[in-house]
């Protein structure tokens, strides 16, 4: 069965591995080319049509038609379904400790430890902007907005959790 290959990358710190991106999945090898086995763990059986390999956190990236960008590391055979984290700032990635702060955001202003993205408090002044239980991602991000939180008074606390795992 054919399986156009449409994208290969080497990685740079092991000489003979390498990865490319065919119309069905990623494939890698460890000789040179010689052999070739699929590498799915957590990627879509998608076309791959661009390949990147992030050397410092030592991440492969496949962009996908119509499948959005993913990512999995090098290194680790076996992963977990679950990598769980939480911004402390519009900057964050989860993957940085610190995560950077006091720096220039891209779209202008300072970015600070304490502009939690993914945290929000709803005071009762003078009512809670939504009713008790969980919310969604999109009231999350639309419609809660955060407020300070008063002492001696009731507050719910709010916090978003990502998964970047498979």
């Amino acid at each position: 069965m054919a399986n156009p290959v449409n994208t290969i990358v080497a990685d740079p710190s092991t000489p003979g591995r390498f990865f490319c991106g065919a119309d069905r999945g990623v494939f890698r090898t460890e000789d040179s080319g010689g052999h070739w086995a699929p590498w799915h763990h957590g990627l879509p059986n998608a076309p791959v049509f661009h390949l990147d390999i992030h050397p410092r956190h030592r991440l492969v990236r496949a962009a996908t038609h119509g499948r959005c960008v993913w990512e999995r590391p090098i290194d680790t055979v076996n992963r977990g379904a679950v990598d769980i984290y939480v911004r402390d700032n519009a900057l964050d990635s989860g993957r940085d400790s610190p995560s950077p702060s006091g720096v220039t955001h891209p779209l202008g202003g300072t970015v600070l430890w304490l502009d939690a993205p993914d945290t929000k408090v709803d005071a009762a002044a003078p009512v809670f902007q939504h009713p008790a239980g969980p919310i969604d991602y999109l009231t999350f991000e639309d419609r809660l907005e955060h407020r300070e939180p008063r002492k001696g008074q009731p507050n719910r606390f709010y916090v978003q959790v990502h998964n970047r795992g498979p």
